[in-house]
């Protein structure tokens, strides 16, 4: 009951701030007790550049142009799904592509991700509508459903993305993971509610020696590397 008082409490106040460049919008419950109230609150992220054409491989940029077109739309839906090995620049892209899209973009914590189940938490996503909901370290949301038990959370996620809640919420979801993508439920990947899905793999061993390069390392590439390796 208490829950749901906060989650009622938080869907009746009003947003007070609109989105900055640079801004985000990350679920947070504030307070303790009768008082707890959770809601999207406002965080500035750290000033950040990054060259997609550079920090990635020649087959990500139509992707990445593709992502940032479509999220842009108003009163889109679907999902962008990226995966990838630790290191190969999921968290990098994110944020850039949080300081690229002009909607607001609204980011879930992995711990509490359960929460989209509940009525009264669809009803605060209300309060946010035609935003991009950007969920980190999805994998075990996104899980095929008959190899977990709360596959709830992933027919939330699918209602969000492109069933009836597409239609009144208008949210857009972007997701990563680190699991194989044959993991990931196939409704996920199905034509018409993905926007776009991307492995991100290590640089080739030529564009990853441009890169050192560039960020001034004096260093002799002999093979692939990660990015977070390269930046390293």
């Amino acid at each position: 009951l208490e829950f749901r008082r906060v989650l009622f409490r938080s869907h009746f106040e009003k947003p007070k701030k609109k989105r900055k460049p640079g801004s985000i919008f990350i679920l947070t419950i504030r307070g303790t007790g009768m008082k707890a109230m959770m809601m999207f609150a406002p965080f500035k992220l750290d000033k950040f550049t990054l060259d997609v054409e550079k920090n990635y491989n020649d087959d990500f940029l139509p992707k990445h142009q593709e992502i940032v077109r479509r999220l842009n739309e108003k009163d889109g839906n679907g999902i962008a799904i990226l995966h990838g090995e630790w290191g190969t620049g999921k968290t990098f892209y994110l944020k850039q592509l949080c300081k690229t899209i002009k909607k607001k973009i609204i980011y879930i914590p992995p711990a509490m991700v359960s929460y989209i189940v509940d009525p009264f938490f669809i009803q605060m996503l209300g309060r946010h509508k035609n935003s991009v909901l950007v969920i980190e370290d999805a994998d075990n949301v996104l899980r095929k459903r008959d190899d977990r038990s709360d596959a709830q959370d992933v027919s939330s996620i699918l209602n969000i993305a492109d069933g009836m809640l597409s239609d009144v919420l208008r949210l857009q979801i972007v997701a990563t993971f680190n699991t194989n993508i044959e993991n990931i439920d196939e409704a996920f990947l199905r034509k018409g509610r993905l926007i776009a899905e991307h492995k991100f793999e290590k640089l080739h061993k030529k564009k990853a020696q441009a890169l050192s390069d560039e960020l001034g390392f004096e260093t002799k590439i002999k093979e692939e590397m990660t990015l977070a390796d390269i930046r390293s």
